[in-house]
């Protein structure tokens, strides 16, 4: 019966993956089977998080629902034999990336070490600032998010249904996964605190104050897949953080025109300033010369973050080393086309096309190589 419930749960998340249209699920065929269920339970547990964070009505309400979604998450991972400290000497290294400000209060989760900063009273993540009740905005950028953002939260209504009628299936593959592949349950965690961060609202001041939310919800889903890829190890970390802010990066650039409807403005108030906007005023109506410098700046940073993430390609396997060279090739592309044309941005999403996608899967299934990242 076990091997039952566990095999019905991965079936659930391959249909997640199969119904998503995202570019990171449909890179997921290169890895050999025992990887591939591995990534799409990882892919399953993003998916629905980030749905839960996008879901239509106040902040109250998805944040009750991420709180009891990370309840779930918790009891799966105890029910299958997994220390929430476990990996503690990498959750004690990682703490100042995603908990800057916390990083000893990490030692008192639900299992005494380990986890991130929690509230006091229910044992919760914190989410970043408090929530207000009206802010109903939606607007995640995490990569493995499908060609619309908040496409699957369209459909949602509320967020106990969702996790009755899917999440909860889909959570014996998840802690199946993080304990066959060792993956530290406090790179999870980090989501958490990063949907958190959209869900209150929050705007970002300086790039440093953006760095923390990119690496909370892209830098962590970059260190589970090295679990997965059996690559996580001291060297190959700081490329892979640095991989996730550069795909991050992209994709705000690459929705900022659908962000702002939904008054949601990721770029930071200082760097806007230098350009004479703010975020009460962007983006522009009218763009001019200063939006296109603006995006140049932006664009330069992402691609700063692309040449230094091209080193993970050493710590990688022949499977790993195709699954990121497809995934680095299609997001700095998509990069490419941003700085060719910075306006395109505010007239329609950025994509490449299928014939594109074809020739990168045919190159990167029959001739990886590292010459095709530079």
């Amino acid at each position: 019966m076990a091997d039952d419930l566990l095999k019905a749960s991965y079936a659930a998340c391959r249909c997640l993956v199969r119904g998503s249209g995202s570019n990171f699920a449909r890179c997921l065929w290169l890895l050999p089977p025992s990887r591939r269920k591995a990534m799409e339970a990882l892919y399953a547990f993003l998916r629905i998080t980030d749905d839960l964070a996008d879901q239509v009505g106040p902040a109250f309400r998805r944040q009750a629902a991420l709180q009891q979604w990370r309840r779930d998450l918790d009891e799966a991972l105890r029910e299958a034999g997994i220390d929430l400290g476990s990996g503690f000497e990498i959750a004690e290294v990682m703490s100042k990336e995603f908990f800057p400000a916390s990083g000893e209060q990490m030692k008192s989760g639900p299992a005494g070490r380990g986890c991130p900063p929690a509230t006091p009273e229910a044992g919760l993540p914190s989410f970043g600032p408090s929530a207000t009740p009206e802010l109903a905005a939606k607007g995640r950028k995490m990569p493995v998010g499908g060609d619309v953002p908040g496409q699957a939260s369209q459909r949602l209504e509320e967020g106990d249904e969702y996790l009755e009628g899917v999440g909860r299936r889909i959570l014996p593959a998840v802690a199946d996964t993080v304990r066959q592949f060792q993956i530290p349950p406090v790179y999870l965690y980090a989501v958490f605190e990063g949907v958190g961060m959209d869900v209150a609202g929050v705007r970002y001041e300086t790039f440093e104050q953006l760095s923390l939310y990119c690496r909370r919800v892209a830098s962590a889903v970059g260190l589970a897949c090295l679990c997965i890829w059996d690559a996580h190890r001291p060297q190959a970390i700081r490329p892979a953080m640095d991989c996730g802010l550069a795909f991050q990066l992209t994709n705000i650039l690459r929705d900022l025109k659908e962000d702002a409807r939904l008054g949601r403005v990721y770029l930071p108030a200082e760097d806007l300033a230098v350009f004479g906007y703010s975020p009460d005023d962007f983006p522009p109506a009218q763009p001019d010369e200063r939006f296109d410098r603006l995006i140049l700046q932006q664009a330069e940073r992402a691609q700063q973050f692309y040449h230094q993430a091209a080193d993970l390609w050493n710590h990688l396997d022949r499977a790993g080393q195709r699954i990121f060279g497809i995934m680095y090739q299609t997001y700095r592309r998509l990069l490419d086309r941003i700085v060719c044309t910075p306006r395109i941005i505010l007239a329609e999403r950025v994509r490449l096309g299928a014939g594109e996608k074809l020739g990168l899967a045919l190159r990167w299934t029959l001739w990886p190589s590292r010459r095709w990242l530079s």
